[in-house]
C-alpha cells in the first residue's frame, strides 16, 4: 500500500471533527503562516508541514511534535518551542478533544 492509500484508511477511521478539519485544509494555512514566521525554507516548511500532518492523522502523538521538528528542521531548542506552541495553539487546539480521543484509544 502506497503512502496516499495509508493516509486515505487512516482518514475514514478519524473521529468526523477531526476528518473534517483535515480535509478543509485550513490547518494549511495557519501551518503557512507559522513557517512564514520562522522563514522556513521550502524544505524545512515541507518538513514541519509532515510533521503537523503526521499529528493530526495520529501517526505521532502531540507530545512528540516538539522532538520530531528539531530533528528534521535541524532548529535549537528554543525556537522549537515557539514552533510548538504556535501549533499547539493556532492548529492543534481548533481539534484538541479528537486528538485526545485518538491517543487515548491507542495508549
Amino acid at each position: 500500500m502506497d503512502y496516499k492509500e495509508t493516509i486515505k484508511e487512516r482518514i475514514k477511521i478519524l473521529p468526523e471533527g477531526l476528518k473534517t478539519f483535515i480535509i478543509n485544509e485550513s490547518w494549511r494555512r495557519d501551518a503557512e503562516n507559522i513557517g512564514k514566521q520562522f522563514n522556513f525554507d521550502e524544505e524545512k516548511y515541507a518538513s514541519f508541514e509532515n510533521e503537523v500532518f503526521l499529528v493530526l492523522l495520529c501517526f505521532e502523538p502531540t507530545s512528540d511534535l516538539a522532538e520530531n521538528i528539531k530533528r528534521e528542521l535541524k532548529i535549537d531548542d528554543n525556537v522549537v518551542r515557539q514552533i510548538t506552541e504556535n501549533v499547539s495553539k493556532n492548529i492543534f487546539s481548533k481539534v484538541t478533544s479528537e486528538l485526545s480521543t485518538i491517543a487515548k484509544q491507542m495508549e
